[in-house]
């Protein structure tokens, strides 16, 4: 393998580095935190997490190691996922880029496959490209430039194979691979799966990779999937009982989970790494878990409008690095925040759209969804119904009010059209799935 040798560098331009990516980002924001260039950057990605679960949030299960971290750092109120699946959200927090399955000129979308599951079609440079275009800069590939070696454990089958997200890592261990669950299995691997990807695995696979560097300047990736795996693909038949059952066993998953995060911070302190380390732990999206909405969502997460459950998580950053107060924090900007502890700045992400401050448009195979600071609009791509919520007085979701204000609707209908002229790739046919992609998908729940 070959290693990069690791040199101090000067410290008040990579701290001014660091301090312009965040202006733009969170303009307005009155007090923001000095923190210097981070000899260590620590990305803790736990699967499936709502934030509203966290005891640091308000919510049932205890995460004392989180509390410690918010102490010595914060713990954002206002973070949100880019997208409501694995493959979208992460290729946002790779690469700043927002995903999208829009089509020119067309209410469908795209179809869905290796092509689009990144939601970055628009940026490929031809039909056998990666679900992360070769043309777009990585988080690996930008830190490792920057000087850094460069750690990866992905424990979540679409990060596997040639699909992008390994691109500028040293070393990419990718644990829970479907080639490890035992031939007998493979029939059912939506129940086999999880017992090759647990948080030991993932923790070992860490000890023994942190065992091999060579040197203490490096980015660690982690990704848990503990929570994702808290029970099998749930019965659409009673979704009320359904919703009870699987919210126990939801929580119960969060603090095996966080013992997990535990584990990591002691690994962290035994080889004296904290100081100097700059941890940013969140998640690629949330889970519905039975509540009540106009539009009922299928449980779980995948195939349904961008209620609030699927995609407001927690976001724990320590030292702190974000400007307080601020604005709705989305995925693009928790790039930017990597990019920031690394004193660097986000490469220009031509096309896309002029963003407004805690602006967020989801852009679904069924669905379309934009998220302002309080109204909340949806629109069936089929039938072209639309819902809109106002998220000030209803931040559960269960009141349309499209009928009270539809001179709202309209100026948000407006709005999505251009978002999603900039961000459509043009019409194209299905891609056929290359041996191995239909297991990676039944290992994760998503395909029978």
């Amino acid at each position: 393998m070959r290693r990069r040798r690791h040199t101090a560098r000067a410290g008040p331009p990579r701290l001014l580095a660091a301090a312009l990516v965040l202006v733009p980002v969170l303009a307005g924001c009155q007090r923001a935190p000095a923190a210097p260039v981070a000899d260590r950057i620590v990305f803790v990605l736990i699967d499936t997490l709502r934030r509203d679960y966290l005891s640091i949030y308000g919510g049932p299960v205890e995460t004392p190691h989180l509390d410690g971290l918010a102490r010595r750092g914060q713990a954002l109120d206002h973070a949100l996922s880019a997208y409501h699946m694995t493959s979208m959200s992460m290729a946002t927090l790779f690469t700043g880029r927002t995903p999208s399955l829009d089509v020119r000129g067309e209410r469908s979308a795209l179809p869905w496959d290796e092509g689009s599951w990144c939601g970055l079609a628009r940026l490929a440079s031809g039909p056998d490209d990666t679900c992360i275009p070769r043309s777009v800069a990585t988080l690996g590939e930008r830190l490792h430039d920057a000087g850094y070696a460069t750690f990866g454990v992905a424990s979540n089958a679409m990060l596997h194979g040639g699909a992008g997200f390994s691109r500028g890592f040293d070393v990419w261990r990718e644990v829970g691979r479907v080639d490890e669950v035992p031939e007998q299995g493979r029939a059912a691997l939506a129940r086999h799966g999880p017992a090759t990807r647990t948080a030991a695995r993932v923790l070992a696979a860490t000890r023994a990779l942190l065992a091999s560097r060579s040197g203490d300047h490096f980015f660690l990736y982690v990704h848990l999937m503990d929570v994702h795996d808290y029970a099998s693909f749930p019965s659409e038949e009673d979704p009320k009982a359904w919703g009870r059952a699987l919210r126990a066993m939801y929580a119960r998953a969060v603090a095996r989970e966080y013992a997990a995060v535990g584990e990591l911070l002691a690994i962290f302190d035994a080889q004296g790494l904290r100081d100097g380390t700059t941890f940013v732990i969140t998640s690629d999206h949330g889970e519905h878990l039975g509540e009540p909405h106009p539009q009922p969502p299928r449980l779980g997460h995948g195939g349904n409008p961008s209620y609030d459950t699927l995609v407001r998580v927690p976001l724990i950053v320590s030292p702190a690095r974000v400007p307080e107060p601020s604005p709705p924090l989305h995925g693009r900007d928790v790039h930017a925040l990597l990019l920031g502890a690394a004193g660097l700045v986000p490469t220009p992400a031509d096309g896309e759209p002029d963003w407004r401050a805690g602006e967020l448009y989801t852009s679904e195979l069924e669905w379309r969804t934009h998220r302002g600071e309080r109204w909340k609009w949806m629109q069936e791509r089929a039938s072209g119904r639309e819902l809109l919520f106002d998220l000030a007085a209803d931040p559960g979701e269960t009141r349309d009010m499209r009928g009270a204000f539809p001179e709202r609707a309209a100026d948000i209908r407006r709005r999505v059209a251009r978002i999603s002229a900039a961000l459509a790739a043009a019409p194209r046919a299905p891609r056929a799935l290359r041996p191995g992609q239909l297991d990676r998908l039944r290992a994760l729940g998503y395909a029978e």
